[in-house]
């Protein structure tokens, strides 16, 4: 079956074929809210507990007698049966959501779906026929778990900031406490070599910079107040999922639970456009509210741009999104959130009144495979605070001063094409960083979403060093090759020095618990300052996702606090170790992780 009309002619003339499927569509939304019964094919209908991360407190329980791995084994049973044991089997689950047009049995060769158009007073209407429909039929108001209905107050910010210092206060008192147990001693240098040797401690001063970014973020950071009353917005928003095609089972459930996480929270239009190199054997068919848009092996950039932005760069061309149109961008593992829809339309919302079109990011989390692989899973905890952290400064500032995510980006049509992903071969190994620089330059600016979205973490050690490895060589090209001004990379190159520098910290660390030596107190003080900030961050990650995969009980938390505190060491080496693999073996391939 054809996926893309053969001439843009033919596309358009596709399109004015489905008009009845338009008002088929408007049709439906103006019906009231039904109750349908998810069955096992639709089990990603139900999104379950998603609890923001101010609703649960940082607590410390008795402290723990097994040792790491077995904590990790204990946990991650214990965390599937805890969550479970609160949720009801979605297998069986009656959920309450809206109705909407079956798609067409069987749409003819070069049909693409349609963009549903404007009704803005249908989309106003939502809310109150909602209401109205569940007053007659006895039916409670659905509401968002985890996110308070109540008045906004700040105390989620009090007690985010209160965990902040507490957490940092901890880690420092710690680090003073086993050096001095270490080295109860350390004479000042008296030779030359020591010299050189207590100097070479300035290493550890490498991370001062991202460290201090951190903690600001952090500090500043406010959970978002009044999800739960966010109202439905007129704008066509479009989930754009960049994929290869091979992965159909990770692609399907992410076009599964695009659609019932749009349709369980209708607060706008939505379409899913599909972007993969292969035909869409094996997905979901074609449907008014499913795209799939093919890149021809053929297809060439005038800049020669490879990997995700050459694919991305197509369908800026091809896609039919009217201008005013919002796009998330995906990865094929990406899955939206109920708390990230309604971020998402709050964005919108106010970009369009204030009429700054500025672009949007949120935070990820990875929680997803908990149970399967709990081990990388706290690896990637850290990256979740460091969404709450520097990113979260970033976007506050207005410019993204590391980079941007590949995913979770939300941005207007039009602001996307002024700049387009031809982003040259430099810049498609981490196309979203070069990308936001040159967005930069053209004079936008970007601001933070509210909510989560979901990702899934590495499997395995292989795919966490090449994604790290990914990273660190693709924005080291943005730092020294963007053709923007120095202001809009000089942040990224700054931070791509430290992380150069971080395997020489790390033999440094592991050479100075052997010998021992003197260390300035200065650099001490900068250096556990910076590394409890590492903790800090991780823990306030980990307590984000933990909450989101619905772990309550203060002794489980505690418990996986405790398993990455003793496997903190093992993640500082995968790091450095990746790190290291990226100046020795560098690449200019695209690598996707195992899904």
């Amino acid at each position: 079956m054809a996926i893309m009309p053969s001439t843009s002619q033919d596309r358009d003339n596709d399109y004015a074929t489905a008009n009845d499927l338009t008002a088929r569509q408007r049709t439906f939304q103006r019906d009231p809210i039904v109750t349908v019964a998810a069955s096992s094919s639709a089990a990603p209908v139900a999104s379950g507990r998603q609890p923001t991360a101010g609703s649960a407190a940082l607590r410390y329980g008795p402290a723990s007698q097994a040792s790491g791995l077995a904590i990790l084994l204990a946990m991650s049973h214990s965390a599937e049966s805890d969550k479970s044991s609160r949720q009801p089997d979605r297998q069986n689950l009656t959920c309450r959501t809206r109705a909407y047009p079956p798609a067409p049995a069987r749409p003819h060769a070069g049909e693409t779906a349609l963009y549903p158009r404007h009704d803005t007073a249908a989309m106003l209407g939502v809310v109150s026929d909602r209401t109205a429909a569940q007053a007659s039929s006895g039916l409670r108001a659905t509401r968002l778990p985890g996110v308070s209905h109540r008045k906004p107050s700040g105390w989620p910010d009090i007690r985010h900031r209160t965990n902040v210092i507490m957490i940092m206060a901890a880690s420092v008192a710690a680090l003073y406490t086993v050096q001095t147990l270490a080295w109860p001693h350390s004479p000042l240098p008296s030779s030359t070599l020591m010299h050189a040797w207590s100097l070479a401690s300035v290493l550890w001063l490498s991370a001062a910079v991202p460290a201090a970014c951190e903690l600001a973020g952090l500090l500043m950071h406010r959970y978002p107040r009044n999800l739960g009353r966010v109202r439905p917005i007129p704008q066509l928003v479009c989930w754009r999922i960049v994929s290869r095609g091979i992965n159909t089972e990770a692609l399907t459930a992410t076009i599964r639970r695009c659609r019932a996480e749009s349709r369980a929270n209708p607060l706008f239009r939505y379409v899913i456009e599909v972007v993969t190199d292969t035909s869409h054997d094996g997905l979901p068919e074609p449907a008014p509210d499913l795209i799939y848009i093919r890149v021809p092996t053929s297809y060439r950039t005038p800049g020669a741009t490879r990997n995700k932005a050459r694919a991305l760069q197509y369908a800026l061309q091809q896609s039919r999104l009217p201008d005013d149109a919002w796009v998330v961008h995906l990865d094929e593992e990406t899955r939206p959130t109920a708390s990230g829809i309604r971020g998402i339309a709050r964005m919108i919302d106010e970009e369009e009144k204030t009429g700054r079109l500025r672009i949007g990011q949120g935070t990820i989390v990875y929680h997803r495979d908990w149970k399967a692989h709990p081990f990388f899973t706290l690896s990637d905890c850290v990256r979740t605070g460091s969404d709450l952290g520097r990113l979260y400064l970033s976007m506050r500032i207005g410019v993204p001063l590391f980079g941007l995510h590949g995913s979770y980006i939300v941005v207007r049509n039009d602001v996307e094409k002024r700049v387009g992903f031809d982003v040259g071969p430099i810049g498609s190994i981490t196309e979203d960083a070069f990308w936001g620089c040159q967005q930069m330059q053209a004079g936008h600016r970007c601001r933070w979403v509210d909510g989560y979205l979901e990702e899934q973490c590495t499997q395995s050690v292989p795919d966490f060093m090449k994604q790290r490895r990914r990273w660190f060589n693709g924005l080291v090209k943005v730092a020294v090759f963007a053709p923007v001004k120095l202001r809009w990379r000089l942040v990224i190159g700054i931070s791509m020095a430290a992380w150069a520098l971080a395997p020489l910290a790390w033999a440094y660390t592991l050479a100075h618990f052997a010998l021992g030596g003197y260390i300035d107190p200065w650099v001490r003080a900068v250096a556990n300052g910076s590394f409890a900030v590492y903790i800090t961050t991780t823990i306030i990650g980990l307590k984000v996702n933990l909450a989101e995969h619905g772990v309550t009980s203060r002794f489980r938390r505690t418990g996986w606090c405790l398993g990455w505190l003793m496997l903190m060491p093992v993640f500082s080496l995968m790091e450095s170790a990746s790190v290291a693999y990226a100046m020795v073996r560098p690449t200019n391939s695209f690598h996707v992780v195992k899904k």
